[in-house]
């Protein structure tokens, strides 16, 4: 069984291809890190496994539904996307933000439940966002806005979690949090995981299975993070990668930066 499956994504805008014959199998409880260099179609493929984009040939399957035949609503309860940005104009509460969080439960006026009030519960204990409900999200800092997207899209209680660049422009300790809230949504609440990044280190500390996109192909087929060679990285990115291993015995990697 697979939770998501991509059968040949391809994706033309105007006379420019993004993606070409993109494919990969993701089973439920799995973690997918999508890496690859700046205008490789990362982004892009996260917006055609969203529903988001429409791919021009190929298809995206959640389950055994292909994602093309879901309603809105039904696309929500089975999938929770988290942005890099945000762009809040109204300034809800956090609290508020993340009720709207329930909507694919509940409908546009309807009164919270028991259960919504349990989901939202639990998602605020994951994430510690407790301090932060009262708080405007027009007010929030870039790594507080981040975990409040997280947040609403554990409140949300899809089982698969898309995330965009979820560590970007983070300071390290802001950083090191989202990593892991991600390990203990994955762990914890069981959910199915794909993640757009740069950061290949991010990918590994979460485990789990990697591809690499280069001018919208797959340079790097789905390989274990724990095989992941320095070559395979080489290649993908263009530049020498070296690796060493921390205090607690955890693979590190970085490219080779030489005058």
């Amino acid at each position: 069984m697979t939770m998501l499956s991509a059968r040949g994504i391809t994706l033309s805008i105007g006379a420019a291809t993004i993606l070409t014959d993109v494919s990969f199998d993701l089973p439920p409880g799995g973690i997918l890190s999508v890496i690859g260099p700046n205008g490789a179609g990362k982004s892009t493929l996260l917006k055609c496994l969203a529903g988001l984009l429409t791919p021009t040939g190929g298809a995206v399957r959640v389950g055994d539904s292909p994602l093309e035949t879901l309603s809105g609503r039904d696309r929500a309860r089975r999938i929770a996307v988290v942005p890099q940005e945000a762009l809040f104009t109204v300034p809800f509460t956090v609290a508020e933000f993340l009720e709207l969080a329930r909507y694919p439960h509940r409908g546009s006026f309807s009164p919270l439940t028991a259960a919504d009030r349990a989901a939202l519960d639990r998602a605020v204990a994951v994430t510690g966002i407790a301090p932060l409900l009262e708080r405007t999200v027009t007010t929030l800092s870039g790594g507080e806005k981040r975990l409040a997207l997280i947040a609403a899209a554990l409140a949300q209680e899809s089982p698969l979690l898309l995330l965009d660049e979820p560590t970007a422009a983070l300071d390290p300790a802001h950083r090191a949090a989202i990593l892991r809230l991600l390990k203990k949504a994955h762990d914890e609440l069981d959910r199915t995981i794909v993640l757009v990044t740069h950061e290949v280190n991010d990918a590994l500390f979460l485990g789990g299975t990697v591809i690499g996109l280069k001018k919208g192909r797959i340079a790097l087929p789905a390989t274990a993070t724990d095989e992941l060679e320095l070559a395979a990285l080489g290649a993908l990115f263009d530049i020498p990668f070296t690796h060493w291993h921390d205090e607690t015995g955890r693979r590190l990697v970085a490219p080779e930066v030489t005058p």
